[in-house]
């Protein structure tokens, strides 16, 4: 049984105890009804309050920015691409005779091979 029956079924046996008179208590029963929609607004209104201050403080995405960043991503993917920069021609690779000497006193200077003492 809802609460809504609750209270008719209540305020139906008080009428017929004489405990109430029909009127009086049909009023007295909208009033309940009344203050019980109020206060049940105020709670669901509360609770999504407090659902909104909690996954702003966890930093999750709402609704709005998700339609921001897909509008966004949009327009820069039908935005006709940038033309790339044309790459420089190749050269022949220049062979062994090219190259120039190595500086003197590199590592590369030949060294005397040393014989093996007998």
């Amino acid at each position: 049984m809802g609460s809504t029956e609750a209270v008719r079924k209540v305020v139906a046996e008080a009428v017929n105890a004489g405990l109430a008179a029909g009127q009086s208590a049909r009023a007295r029963a909208e009033e309940i009804f009344e203050r019980s929609r109020t206060n049940t607004e105020h709670v669901a209104s509360f609770v999504r309050r407090e659902i909104a201050d909690q996954l702003a403080a966890m930093g999750l995405a709402t609704k709005a920015d998700l339609a921001a960043l897909e509008a966004r991503l949009r327009a820069e993917l039908s935005a006709p691409a940038p033309a790339a920069p044309k790459a420089a021609p190749r050269r022949a690779a220049a062979g062994k005779a090219d190259a120039p000497p190595p500086p003197a006193g590199s590592a590369a200077r030949a060294r005397p091979r040393r014989t093996p003492s007998p």
